[in-house]
Protein backbone atom coordinates (compact mmCIF):
# COMPACT_ATOMS: atom_id res chain seq x y z
CA UNK A 1 0.00 0.00 0.00
CA UNK A 2 1.46 3.46 -1.01
CA UNK A 3 1.82 6.56 1.65
CA UNK A 4 -0.70 8.54 -0.01
CA UNK A 5 -3.12 5.49 -0.18
CA UNK A 6 -2.46 4.99 4.00
CA UNK A 7 -3.09 8.89 4.56
CA UNK A 8 -6.70 9.05 5.10
CA UNK A 9 -6.28 5.68 7.73
CA UNK A 10 -3.70 7.60 9.50
CA UNK A 11 -5.45 10.69 9.64
CA UNK A 12 -8.24 8.70 10.81
CA UNK A 13 -6.35 6.95 13.76
CA UNK A 14 -5.08 10.15 14.95
CA UNK A 15 -7.67 11.86 15.10
CA UNK A 16 -9.60 8.94 16.68
CA UNK A 17 -7.03 8.85 19.30
CA UNK A 18 -7.32 12.92 19.64
CA UNK A 19 -10.95 12.21 20.47
CA UNK A 20 -10.31 9.59 22.97
CA UNK A 21 -7.97 11.20 24.81
CA UNK A 22 -10.76 14.10 25.46
CA UNK A 23 -13.38 11.57 26.01
CA UNK A 24 -11.64 10.39 29.19
CA UNK A 25 -11.03 14.01 30.53
CA UNK A 26 -12.83 12.63 34.01
CA UNK A 27 -11.44 13.73 37.01
CA UNK A 28 -12.59 15.04 40.32
CA UNK A 29 -12.52 18.76 41.58
CA UNK A 30 -11.44 18.85 44.84
CA UNK A 31 -8.15 20.22 46.23
CA UNK A 32 -4.63 18.28 45.72
CA UNK A 33 -3.27 16.48 48.21
CA UNK A 34 0.16 14.62 48.66
CA UNK A 35 -1.56 10.61 48.34
CA UNK A 36 -5.29 10.73 47.33
CA UNK A 37 -7.59 7.94 46.87
CA UNK A 38 -8.37 6.89 43.38
CA UNK A 39 -9.77 4.76 40.86
CA UNK A 40 -8.00 2.68 37.98
CA UNK A 41 -10.12 1.83 35.00
CA UNK A 42 -9.13 -0.82 32.34
CA UNK A 43 -11.04 -0.31 28.95
CA UNK A 44 -11.23 -0.94 25.89
CA UNK A 45 -12.07 1.62 22.33
CA UNK A 46 -13.20 -0.38 19.33
CA UNK A 47 -10.56 2.01 17.64
CA UNK A 48 -7.68 1.74 19.82
CA UNK A 49 -7.87 -0.97 22.05
CA UNK A 50 -6.63 -1.38 26.04
CA UNK A 51 -6.21 2.32 27.76
CA UNK A 52 -6.09 2.83 31.38
CA UNK A 53 -7.07 5.52 33.27
CA UNK A 54 -5.70 6.80 36.73
CA UNK A 55 -8.52 8.80 38.38
CA UNK A 56 -8.39 10.76 41.94
CA UNK A 57 -9.28 14.13 43.37
CA UNK A 58 -5.87 15.42 42.45
CA UNK A 59 -5.88 14.48 38.39
CA UNK A 60 -6.08 12.42 35.99
CA UNK A 61 -4.04 10.18 33.60
CA UNK A 62 -4.84 8.18 30.58
CA UNK A 63 -2.33 5.88 29.32
CA UNK A 64 -3.13 4.05 25.53
CA UNK A 65 0.24 1.84 25.78
CA UNK A 66 -0.47 0.71 22.14
CA UNK A 67 0.42 3.75 20.54
CA UNK A 68 2.35 4.84 24.13
CA UNK A 69 0.50 7.86 24.56
CA UNK A 70 -0.06 9.51 28.04
CA UNK A 71 -2.33 12.15 28.54
CA UNK A 72 -2.50 13.96 32.25
CA UNK A 73 -4.12 17.26 33.95
CA UNK A 74 -4.10 18.08 37.57
CA UNK A 75 -5.47 20.33 39.78
CA UNK A 76 -5.68 23.46 40.25
CA UNK A 77 -5.31 24.74 37.23
CA UNK A 78 -5.80 21.45 35.04
CA UNK A 79 -3.36 22.50 32.44
CA UNK A 80 -2.74 19.42 29.93
CA UNK A 81 0.52 17.04 29.56
CA UNK A 82 0.53 14.50 26.81
CA UNK A 83 3.57 12.82 26.24
CA UNK A 84 4.89 9.72 24.47
CA UNK A 85 7.61 7.06 26.15
CA UNK A 86 8.01 5.67 22.71
CA UNK A 87 9.21 9.17 20.49
CA UNK A 88 10.14 11.03 23.71
CA UNK A 89 7.99 14.18 22.85
CA UNK A 90 5.43 15.87 24.62
CA UNK A 91 3.15 18.95 24.26
CA UNK A 92 1.44 21.04 27.07
CA UNK A 93 -0.84 23.34 26.82
CA UNK A 94 -3.81 25.14 29.52
CA UNK A 95 -6.85 23.44 29.24
CA UNK A 96 -9.10 26.42 27.23
CA UNK A 97 -6.09 26.03 24.79
CA UNK A 98 -6.04 22.37 23.85
CA UNK A 99 -10.02 22.42 24.32
CA UNK A 100 -10.01 25.44 21.00
CA UNK A 101 -7.51 22.96 18.95
CA UNK A 102 -9.53 19.81 19.19
CA UNK A 103 -12.92 20.93 18.55
CA UNK A 104 -11.82 22.18 15.37
CA UNK A 105 -13.42 20.31 12.55
CA UNK A 106 -15.29 17.50 14.71
CA UNK A 107 -16.26 14.46 13.08
CA UNK A 108 -19.65 14.12 11.33
CA UNK A 109 -20.57 11.28 14.08
CA UNK A 110 -20.08 13.96 17.34
CA UNK A 111 -22.66 16.16 14.87
CA UNK A 112 -25.57 13.63 14.78
CA UNK A 113 -24.91 12.58 18.32
CA UNK A 114 -25.27 16.51 19.45
CA UNK A 115 -28.45 16.33 17.07
CA UNK A 116 -29.89 13.52 19.21
CA UNK A 117 -32.38 13.94 22.02
CA UNK A 118 -31.04 12.01 25.44
CA UNK A 119 -32.84 10.37 28.53
CA UNK A 120 -31.75 9.33 31.22
CA UNK A 121 -32.70 5.83 31.75
CA UNK A 122 -31.90 2.66 34.29
CA UNK A 123 -29.51 2.14 36.67
CA UNK A 124 -27.04 -1.15 36.10
CA UNK A 125 -23.23 -2.05 37.16
CA UNK A 126 -20.38 -2.08 35.37
CA UNK A 127 -17.11 -3.35 36.50
CA UNK A 128 -18.08 -3.06 39.81
CA UNK A 129 -19.31 0.64 39.25
CA UNK A 130 -22.73 1.85 39.99
CA UNK A 131 -23.73 2.86 36.09
CA UNK A 132 -26.53 4.96 34.53
CA UNK A 133 -27.76 5.29 31.42
CA UNK A 134 -28.33 7.90 28.94
CA UNK A 135 -30.77 6.82 25.95
CA UNK A 136 -31.01 9.04 22.72
CA UNK A 137 -34.13 8.03 22.08
CA UNK A 138 -35.32 9.96 18.85
CA UNK A 139 -32.91 8.86 16.13
CA UNK A 140 -35.47 9.95 13.20
CA UNK A 141 -35.25 13.28 14.17
CA UNK A 142 -31.98 13.50 13.95
CA UNK A 143 -31.32 13.25 10.00
CA UNK A 144 -34.22 16.53 9.76
CA UNK A 145 -32.09 18.32 12.96
CA UNK A 146 -28.64 17.60 10.53
CA UNK A 147 -30.39 18.78 7.28
CA UNK A 148 -31.72 22.37 9.04
CA UNK A 149 -27.95 22.83 10.51
CA UNK A 150 -27.02 22.38 6.73
CA UNK A 151 -24.61 19.94 7.23
CA UNK A 152 -23.73 17.14 4.41
CA UNK A 153 -26.15 14.23 3.71
CA UNK A 154 -24.96 11.23 6.47
CA UNK A 155 -23.58 8.42 4.62
CA UNK A 156 -24.65 5.71 7.59
CA UNK A 157 -27.49 6.14 9.13
CA UNK A 158 -27.60 6.72 13.13
CA UNK A 159 -30.67 4.51 14.75
CA UNK A 160 -29.52 5.31 18.49
CA UNK A 161 -27.10 5.39 21.18
CA UNK A 162 -26.49 3.89 24.34
CA UNK A 163 -24.38 5.89 26.87
CA UNK A 164 -22.97 4.77 30.75
CA UNK A 165 -21.29 7.02 33.12
CA UNK A 166 -20.27 6.09 36.37
CA UNK A 167 -22.43 7.89 39.68
CA UNK A 168 -19.05 7.09 41.77
CA UNK A 169 -16.64 9.08 39.61
CA UNK A 170 -17.34 12.92 39.88
CA UNK A 171 -15.85 15.20 36.87
CA UNK A 172 -15.20 18.95 37.16
CA UNK A 173 -17.42 21.51 35.12
CA UNK A 174 -15.15 22.70 33.08
CA UNK A 175 -13.97 19.04 31.91
CA UNK A 176 -17.05 17.70 31.67
CA UNK A 177 -18.31 20.36 29.47
CA UNK A 178 -15.43 19.72 26.86
CA UNK A 179 -16.40 15.90 26.80
CA UNK A 180 -19.65 16.53 26.54
CA UNK A 181 -18.79 19.71 23.35
CA UNK A 182 -16.55 16.85 21.59
CA UNK A 183 -19.22 13.94 21.33
CA UNK A 184 -22.60 15.58 21.97
CA UNK A 185 -23.18 13.59 25.07
CA UNK A 186 -24.98 14.61 28.22
CA UNK A 187 -23.17 16.84 30.48
CA UNK A 188 -23.48 14.62 33.53
CA UNK A 189 -20.36 15.70 35.35
CA UNK A 190 -19.57 11.75 35.77
CA UNK A 191 -17.05 9.13 34.28
CA UNK A 192 -17.76 8.05 30.80
CA UNK A 193 -17.97 3.79 31.25
CA UNK A 194 -19.86 2.70 27.92
CA UNK A 195 -20.92 4.25 24.97
CA UNK A 196 -22.74 1.65 21.98
CA UNK A 197 -23.55 3.27 18.76
CA UNK A 198 -26.23 1.93 16.79
CA UNK A 199 -26.44 2.44 12.50
CA UNK A 200 -28.01 0.91 9.82
CA UNK A 201 -25.43 -0.10 8.34
CA UNK A 202 -23.06 -1.77 10.36
CA UNK A 203 -25.25 -2.79 13.78
CA UNK A 204 -24.55 -2.16 16.99
CA UNK A 205 -21.19 -1.10 17.60
CA UNK A 206 -19.41 -0.49 21.19
CA UNK A 207 -17.25 2.77 20.77
CA UNK A 208 -15.76 2.26 24.44
CA UNK A 209 -16.63 -0.24 27.61
CA UNK A 210 -15.02 -0.66 30.85
CA UNK A 211 -14.32 -3.90 32.11
CA UNK A 212 -12.06 -3.76 35.28
CA UNK A 213 -12.26 -0.97 38.12
CA UNK A 214 -10.25 -0.79 41.30
CA UNK A 215 -9.92 1.73 44.09
CA UNK A 216 -6.21 2.67 45.26
CA UNK A 217 -4.33 5.15 46.46
CA UNK A 218 -2.58 7.76 43.64
CA UNK A 219 0.12 9.66 44.70
CA UNK A 220 -0.11 13.57 43.32
CA UNK A 221 3.15 12.53 41.35
CA UNK A 222 1.66 10.24 39.32
CA UNK A 223 0.11 13.09 37.14
CA UNK A 224 3.42 14.71 36.05
CA UNK A 225 5.60 14.04 32.74
CA UNK A 226 8.85 12.05 33.19
CA UNK A 227 12.32 14.16 32.52
CA UNK A 228 14.42 14.23 29.24
CA UNK A 229 11.26 14.93 26.46
CA UNK A 230 11.60 17.26 23.33
CA UNK A 231 9.02 19.76 23.35
CA UNK A 232 6.84 19.68 20.36
CA UNK A 233 4.48 22.41 18.72
CA UNK A 234 1.32 20.12 18.85
CA UNK A 235 -0.56 16.96 20.41
CA UNK A 236 -0.90 15.68 16.67
CA UNK A 237 2.95 15.19 17.05
CA UNK A 238 2.56 13.75 20.54
CA UNK A 239 0.09 10.71 19.02
CA UNK A 240 2.32 10.13 15.58
CA UNK A 241 4.34 7.05 15.52
CA UNK A 242 7.23 6.85 13.55
CA UNK A 243 5.29 6.18 9.87
CA UNK A 244 2.69 8.98 10.82
CA UNK A 245 5.69 11.48 11.83
CA UNK A 246 7.69 11.39 8.51
CA UNK A 247 3.82 11.86 7.02
CA UNK A 248 4.05 15.33 8.78
CA UNK A 249 7.04 16.28 8.13
CA UNK A 250 6.00 16.05 4.77
CA UNK A 251 3.01 17.82 5.41
CA UNK A 252 5.45 20.86 6.42
CA UNK A 253 7.17 21.15 3.59
CA UNK A 254 3.95 20.82 1.52
CA UNK A 255 2.44 23.52 3.42
CA UNK A 256 5.44 25.83 3.06
CA UNK A 257 8.08 24.89 5.45
CA UNK A 258 10.59 23.30 3.58
CA UNK A 259 12.92 23.22 6.59
CA UNK A 260 10.46 21.18 7.90
CA UNK A 261 9.29 21.22 11.94
CA UNK A 262 6.34 22.91 11.43
CA UNK A 263 3.51 25.07 9.39
CA UNK A 264 5.90 28.08 9.13
CA UNK A 265 7.02 27.58 12.73
CA UNK A 266 3.52 27.53 13.50
CA UNK A 267 0.97 23.58 15.06
CA UNK A 268 -0.03 21.50 12.54
CA UNK A 269 -4.09 22.27 12.77
CA UNK A 270 -7.19 19.80 11.77
CA UNK A 271 -7.90 22.23 8.81
CA UNK A 272 -3.89 21.94 8.12
CA UNK A 273 -4.56 18.10 7.84
CA UNK A 274 -7.60 18.18 5.84
CA UNK A 275 -6.49 20.86 3.22
CA UNK A 276 -3.13 18.17 3.16
CA UNK A 277 -5.37 15.09 2.69
CA UNK A 278 -7.95 16.83 0.36
CA UNK A 279 -5.36 17.07 -2.13
CA UNK A 280 -4.94 13.38 -2.30
CA UNK A 281 -8.30 12.53 -2.55
CA UNK A 282 -8.86 14.54 -5.62
CA UNK A 283 -6.14 12.79 -7.92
Amino acid sequence: MTRRARLPRIYSRVALLTMALVAHLAVSSAPAQADDKGWVLTQKSLMLGDMYLYVSPSGFKFVNPKAGVNFVTRSPNWDVIMFNDRTKVCYSATLDTFKRQVTQNLPQRRDELGAGRWQRGTVSNIANLRATQYVMNDAAGVQARMAARGKKRVQQHLQGADYWVSEEIQVPPQLADLLSAMYGLPNTLNVPLRLSVTTQEQGTKVQLDTYRSQSCPIPISYYSMPSGYRPVKSSVEVMADEDTKQIIDDMSKDLGNEGGGGNNGKPITNEDLDRFLNKFKKR
